[in-house]
């Protein structure tokens, strides 16, 4: 039989053969390899770090002109800057302390603090531009607290209107119209009248005002007479009221 014979040509092409089989083996093999970094990769930066918000107790007073703690709760606005504001009624959810006519909030820390009272409650306002009850304070801090001591709320001018016969027997059903200063607007009021309010809310010959418009000038007309009665004469006039002010204005009527 004859045998098989390679040549030096046969031979080095079966090398290279191998040689690629061997390359495709290893190619194919299980064995995990770490692949080689071919470009530099950023490392990613660190979070940024989140900065702490720090507060203080902060507490007021808001107090009549006779230094008494106002018994309703009043509006009272603060400032931990210029343009950064908080406003509530007194014992709101962000009052800490349940005293009507006593405030503790906590405010974000600030190099100044500023607080006022802030407009009306039912018998009580803020007055604008006050001379000797002032409505605001500055903070003064001490560590973790802020005490702005206290503000005022002045109490409003009380006007009352009785409408009477000649011989002061009691008449109802009047209305009286109210010109307030300040720049409020015109308003009449009915005896015993819901909107706007006779506060006595009682048809009985007394028509009671009380003046949002705070101190001034205010002048009023009588503009719906008691049936069966004539306007009273003078039927105008003006009232330069003051603040915690009572003033009592008596309509004689003659029978027509």
């Amino acid at each position: 039989m004859r045998g098989f014979t390679f040549s030096s040509t046969s031979r080095r092409a079966m090398a290279a053969g191998v040689a690629v089989l061997a390359t495709m083996s290893a190619a194919c093999s299980d064995t995990v390899t770490e692949p080689k970094r071919g470009v530099n990769v950023p490392t990613a930066t660190s979070p940024m770090a989140i900065q702490p918000i720090f507060f203080k107790t902060a507490t007021l007073n808001v107090i009549d002109v006779g230094g008494n703690l106002l018994p309703e709760s009043a509006v009272v606005k603060f400032w931990t800057s210029p343009t950064d504001s908080i406003v509530f009624a007194d014992n709101a959810q962000q009052d800490l302390d349940p005293t009507v006519g006593k405030v503790k909030v906590m405010l974000v820390s600030s190099a100044s603090y500023k607080a006022c009272s802030w407009g009306w409650t039912i018998n009580y306002m803020a007055e604008k531009n006050p001379l000797t009850y002032p409505t605001c304070s500055n903070g003064v801090i001490n560590g973790s607290t802020v005490d702005f001591g206290s503000v005022h709320m002045r109490r409003k001018p009380r006007i009352a209107f009785y409408t009477q016969t000649k011989n002061g027997s009691v008449l109802t059903g009047a209305s009286v119209k109210m010109t307030p200063p300040n720049g409020f607007v015109q308003y009449t009021v009915a005896d015993g009248g819901a909107s706007p309010l006779d506060y006595d809310k009682t048809v009985n010959g007394a028509i009671q005002f009380k003046s949002s418009a705070g101190a001034g000038v205010h002048s009023w007309c009588e503009v719906v007479a008691p049936v069966g009665y004539a306007f009273t004469s003078p039927g105008c006039g003006t009232l330069d009221a003051k603040f915690e002010g009572e003033y009592a204005i008596v309509l004689k009527h003659k029978a027509l």
